[in-house]
């Protein structure tokens, strides 16, 4: 019996090495895992075995892992038995409150043994993958909550799952617990069906889990409760529904649910809110039923408001105000400083420089309520443009003047509308109607043409003469003259050619026909005929004068003809002028009467109203307005005269000048109620001062020019920038960035010197030709040219210089060494090498056919450019084709050949090998013995597929021959 024990253990042992190997094999070769129905129930089974002798304390964690599961892998009829023991789990960490349920989930974890599969991969790190479905219609379910609690550092992350129901985290490698605390759907009533589920993550493995959640439709949903609340940074926060201003939360109840759940089974579930840190966070509420197994969740959102942040935004602009750079914003708390003065800020862009003459002053600062701007403002990096031809052309198009260019940078404005380009050009005039939209512009990097047209000058014609008559034909004015060039249209009936002449009136009755017309070689007349107006008689005219026949009122005028009476003795006339009365002795005889041909004068004389007026004052002033000498006062009536320009008044004041070129002008004038003051300004006579020198030199202080002086009296003012001292000197250009600070100063006892420096003018230089040449040094472009001054830098290394030419490539291992130097006397140049681009050619086909042109092998393709060769007589290509002998006497001539733009084909002719070839013993042998050969080599290199049952044969015949060998020995021994 011993005996035959081990023979039974021997054989199993050889059985379970023969099957084994190869499964193993295949997971070498795959490198691969797979997890089957079978080993999941199996841990299952030993979960629920390791749970059924764990302590009391590890009970509630055991049954939350045992739902958890039982949730993935069975029915929901399993659901009710463990929502029993879940509620009444869950009762217990609501009465324990919110503080506790970090630690309780940590501490399950190390509790309960793991029920997820190892990973092979080699990294630190794994991907866990977890999945929320709907526990009836197995749909996806968006926003359900859920921690996950690593059992080494206790750390808790609340995740949330995405439109597809899940959600993807790298986690590092251990144990952790999943724990369903919520959905945000809260007008959907599910309830989830486990409490917890315990995982271990390997290193690089990826898992995925799902969980099950179960809509109870119809049966309670938390209705109005809030979805969202805020609160201020650093403030308290209860952990409660009436911290949250919810008195209670208002549920839906209907059937027998109502009759057993209440408000007060609402417990508050989990929260993450930290108040000191601004953000979003979560606090999820339950409501549970534990008679009916029910749980559902109410998610509210916590928004923890941040403190009040200033804002800083800073902008890139160039010249014309165009953004160059996305805005770069600073935030800050209010009152703190900022600064956008460092790197950080101060961008440095291509194309672009900094002007610094701009920079903002507020590139450092405090964060402020109101949002700030710095702005930094950039200037263009000038690229010469391509020249604008300004053409001259006649109505036809064809050029009646050389054409003139313009030269600029890109971006740059050019004006061709100066007389520099609108020609005056002899015989022709300058069609304004015609002129060109782009005569005014920008630069750029494609070439432009400003085109005027000119007319050819026209013929002048004979002039048109329009008379003025009487209607006795005598000429009452001086005619006019309308002159033009014939086949122009004249119009002689404006007002600058029918006439109003004075005694005369226009007879419309013979308005001549022709007073609109053509110029033409003929002289033509256009006559006006008058008739004579009645006769106006001289005006009658009525004055105003004091006693003295000074006028004092406006005169006024009557008019009328020869023989009309006129009145001047009515109210219109007989005025009343403030500060006069009308002297009644002294009427006027003539103030009604008849018109004549003689004017005739009505004098009302008035006798002035005395009245004080204000008093003059002469004041004596020097150039400051400092009093010189004392003041003169001049006195009288209102209306009188004052003459203040008198010697009396027009003193003579030692060590002064009067100064005649600013004399008051009210020197003369009448006392009104106003007081008047006459200010005399004085000049104090000069006093020599000492000269002013104006020298020139060069920046190594080298006198270039004569020096020049300026002479004055002490206290007047100097001026050397003008161009009388801003000298120009041939082959200098004045330094604008070092004109003297004292061009313009005042003289005084000290002698003082300004001094110019100019720089010398720079030598042009040879110019730099950059030429472009294939590998046999042909020009395949044409050249290009670089001009400067000695000692400035050139660069050909630029995309202006380094061209992509059509059908070459740049060979970059022969760029010229000179692509960058400096300028000089002599000519350079800089040759680029380019070599041609290939040109894929048409295939070349290789053909196997018997000698009836049937194919006796798949053809084979050659590829290549135009003008490569191609070799298809090589054994690639002459192949060895079974059954067949090549016809060496047909072999193809095109065998070899250069690759062209057309196809072409290759033939190779084989016959059939005869019956003695294929009889013969050599060929017997070693046909079939390469084609045996060639399988055992591909059978030994291959390792076997998942489910190639095949492959485990030749492993089970050979146990069997073990095992008969073993068991002959055993019943021998025996």
């Amino acid at each position: 019996m011993k005996n035959k024990f081990k023979y039974i253990l021997s054989l199993i042992i050889l059985l379970s090495a023969a099957v084994v190997t190869p499964a193993f094999q295949v997971m070498a070769e795959n490198q691969m895992f797979s997890e089957s129905q079978q080993g999941d129930q199996e841990e299952v089974n030993a979960v629920q075995s390791d749970d059924m002798n764990a302590s009391a304390d590890a009970g509630q964690a055991t049954s939350q892992v045992e739902n958890a599961t039982q949730t993935t892998t069975t029915s929901s009829s399993v659901d009710a038995k463990n929502e029993q023991t879940q509620a009444s789990s869950d009762s217990e960490e609501a009465i324990n409150g919110s503080e506790n349920k970090e630690e309780s989930a940590a501490s399950t974890v190390d509790k309960v043994p793991s029920s997820v599969n190892a990973s092979a991969a080699r990294a630190v790190n794994g991907q866990l993958t977890v999945q929320v479905l709907d526990g009836n219609s197995n749909q996806p379910i968006q926003g359900a909550y859920f921690t996950l609690t690593s059992s080494t550092s206790g750390e808790v992350t609340l995740l949330v799952t995405d439109s597809s129901g899940k959600v993807t985290i790298q986690l590092p490698s251990g144990g952790y617990f999943i724990k369903q605390v919520g959905t945000t759907n809260q007008r959907l009533n599910y309830a989830f069906t486990s409490v917890g589920n315990s995982i271990t993550l390997q290193p690089g493995e990826t898992k995925t889990l799902e969980l099950y959640e179960r809509l109870i439709a119809g049966e309670y949903a938390f209705g109005d409760s809030p979805d969202t609340i805020h609160i201020p940074v650093n403030s308290t926060f209860d952990f409660s529904t009436k911290a949250l201003g919810i008195e209670a939360f208002k549920l839906n109840f209907s059937g027998n649910i109502e009759k057993s759940i209440s408000d007060s089974q609402i417990y508050p579930y989990y929260t993450n809110v930290d108040p000191s840190k601004p953000g979003s966070y979560v606090s999820i509420f339950m409501a549970r039923q534990a008679s009916y197994s029910v749980n559902t969740t109410h998610v509210v959102n916590v928004i923890v408001d941040p403190e009040q942040i200033g804002e800083v935004n800073v902008r890139y602009l160039d010249g014309q105000g165009q953004e160059i750079h996305e805005i770069q914003t600073l935030t800050g708390t209010i009152g703190e400083p900022y600064d956008a003065s460092t790197e950080d800020y101060k961008l440095t862009f291509d194309g672009y420089t900094l002007d610094e003459t701009k920079l903002p002053e507020n590139s450092k600062g405090a964060f402020g309520e109101t949002a700030q701007t710095v702005t930094y403002i950039y200037t263009k990096n000038p690229i010469p443009a391509a020249d604008v031809t300004v053409e001259y052309v006649d109505t036809e198009g064809k050029e009646i003047h050389p054409s003139q260019t313009i030269s600029g940078n890109v971006g740059d404005s050019y004006d061709a509308s100066t007389e520099k380009y609108q020609l005056a050009i002899e015989d022709y005039t300058l069609d304004e109607s015609q002129l060109p939209e782009n005569s005014i512009g920008v630069f750029s990097e494609t070439a432009q043409t400003v085109t005027y047209v000119y007319t050819k000058n026209p013929i002048p014609a004979a002039d048109v003469t329009v008379e003025y008559v009487d209607t006795e034909g005598n000429e009452i004015h001086a005619s006019q003259t309308i002159s033009g060039n014939v086949g122009d249209s004249y119009d002689a009936s404006t007002e600058k050619y029918q006439l109003k002449i004075e005694g005369y009136t226009l007879d419309e009755s013979q308005l001549p026909e022709d007073l609109k017309g053509v110029f033409c070689e003929t002289a033509q007349t256009v006559t006006y005929v008058y008739t004579k107006n009645p006769i106006p008689a001289a005006d009658v005219k009525v004055e105003y004068v004091d006693t003295e026949g000074k006028e004092i009122h406006a005169s006024q005028t009557i008019s009328g003809n020869v023989g009309d009476p006129y009145d001047a003795s009515t109210e219109q006339y007989q005025l009343k002028i403030e500060g006069y009365t009308m002297d009644e002795s002294q009427l006027p005889e003539n103030s009604m009467g008849v018109f004549n041909e003689t004017a005739q004068t009505v004098t009302y004389i008035y006798t002035k109203n005395p009245l004080p007026a204000a008093d003059i004052v002469v004041e004596y002033v020097d150039l400051e307005g400092n009093e010189i000498h004392a003041a003169n006062k001049i006195s009288g009536n209102v209306g009188d005269p004052y003459d203040a320009s008198t010697e009396q008044y027009q003193l003579t004041i030692k060590g002064y000048t009067l100064d005649e070129s600013q004399l008051p002008e009210n020197l003369k004038g009448v006392f009104s109620e106003t007081a008047q003051t006459v200010t005399y300004i004085y000049t104090k006579n000069p006093i020599p001062a000492a000269d002013i020198t104006v020298k020139y030199v060069d920046t190594e202080g080298n006198e270039i020019h004569d020096s020049q002086t300026i002479s004055g009296s002490i206290g007047d003012s100097y001026d050397a920038s003008t161009l009388q001292y801003k000298v120009t000197i041939e082959g200098y250009t004045l330094d604008e960035t070092q004109l003297p600070e004292n061009s313009k100063g005042i003289f005084s006892e000290i002698a003082q010197t300004v001094t110019y420096i100019y720089t010398k003018n720079p030598v042009p230089a040879a110019d730099v030709t950059v030429e472009y040449v294939d590998t046999e040094g042909k020009e395949i472009h044409s050249s290009q040219t670089i001009s400067g001054n000695i000692g400035d830098s050139y660069d050909a290394n630029t995309e202006q210089y380094q061209l992509s030419i059509d059908g070459y490539t740049l060979d970059e291992s022969q760029l010229p060494e000179n692509l960058k130097g400096v300028f000089g006397e002599t000519a350079q140049t800089v040759t680029y090498i380019y070599t041609k681009s290939p040109v894929p050619a048409a295939d070349v086909t290789v053909e196997y056919v018997d000698t009836e042109g049937n194919e006796i092998h798949a053809s084979q393709i050659l590829s290549g450019n135009v003008g490569e060769p191609y070799d298809a007589s090589t054994e690639k290509y002459q192949l060895s084709i079974n059954g067949y002998v090549l016809d060496r006497s047909r072999l193809p001539q095109n065998a070899k050949g250069t690759f062209g733009k057309l196809g072409a084909t290759v033939t190779y002719v084989y016959t059939k090998e005869n019956a003695a070839t294929v009889d013969s013993s050599d060929n017997k042998e070693k046909a079939p013995a390469q084609t045996v050969v060639s399988k055992k080599s591909a059978s030994a290199q291959r390792l076997p597929q998942t489910d190639e049952q095949g492959t485990l044969f030749p492993f089970v015949v050979g146990l069997c021959f073990i095992a008969t060998a073993s068991w002959l020995y055993f019943k021998k021994r025996k």
